[in-house]
């Protein structure tokens, strides 16, 4: 009799534990990069975006946050996440369970009209003797951000295709790596467009030698393995007009994004 009573008790504590469990295991992961991002942000902002990815899904969704997109990349790779905002397309190439499924559309904030896709400049101190990219063979080059298009990658991308190589050097936030290019500790740093034109203000300080176009706005990527195509639609159709964070007004689908 005792032992069927303690049957009984582990069959009642496995029933009443069983929904639970379910509703953790149909959880999606949602990762973003931590850093990019204030606590204000993270606290008000995102979960506006992982209510509507709630409904979109008819799944629960966990936010998780990483220190870089790298971080966020690697989990999105071994399945940690499933789903993750991805700012640099140049870092899932190459990674076939990894797919872009949605692209940011976010408003201008120089004419206030959608796009996809924003510029960056390269920039020196006004009196240095750089005028070009050839001219940074052998110089020091600041950065923050080692996944960021507009601030290392297309720029390294651009270099190694002129043949110019160059030393990066590390700052922990734009205004130090402005400031050493000012002081002419490093002789040039790539920096958003509206940043430079908008935002900086003592852009006389310094001169453009490059632009770059056509950097890609965000993704929404996901690991393969972990949501189905046809969940994929389904996030993806019903995220198409959403709006409510930064600049974001809406998804462009894309449409390699089922198989």
């Amino acid at each position: 009799m005792e032992q069927l009573k303690k049957i009984i008790a582990i069959l009642v504590l496995g029933l009443i534990a069983a929904p639970i469990f379910a509703k953790n295991t149909s959880c999606l992961k949602f990762g973003i990069s931590q850093s990019k991002y204030t606590s204000t942000a993270l606290e008000k902002e995102w979960p506006l975006f992982i209510n509507a990815l709630e409904k979109a899904s008819g799944h629960c969704v966990q936010l998780l946050t990483f220190n870089d997109q790298g971080a966020l990349v690697n989990a999105l790779k071994k399945g940690n996440v499933a789903m993750g905002y991805v700012k640099n397309k140049a870092l899932i190439e190459h990674k076939k369970t990894l797919k872009p499924i949605a692209q940011v559309i976010e408003k201008n904030p120089k004419t206030g009209k959608p796009m996809t896709s924003y510029s960056s400049y390269v920039i020196a101190e006004k009196n240095s003797s750089v005028t070009s990219l050839r001219d940074l063979k052998n110089h020091k080059i600041a950065y923050t951000d080692p996944y960021s298009s507009s601030g290392y990658t297309r720029l390294k991308q651009e270099l190694s295709k002129a043949g110019v190589r160059a030393t990066w050097v590390q700052y922990d936030n734009i205004t130090q790596a402005l400031a050493a290019v000012k002081e002419q500790k490093a002789a040039a740093v790539g920096i958003w467009d509206y940043h430079f034109e908008k935002k900086l203000s003592n852009q006389q300080d310094y001169k453009i030698i490059a632009k770059f176009s056509s950097h890609p706005t965000p993704y929404l990527v996901v690991n393969t393995n972990q949501i189905a195509p046809a969940l994929q639609m389904q996030i993806t159709s019903k995220l198409a007009h959403f709006k409510g964070i930064y600049n974001i007004v809406g998804f462009k689908i894309i449409s390699n994004a089922q198989p």
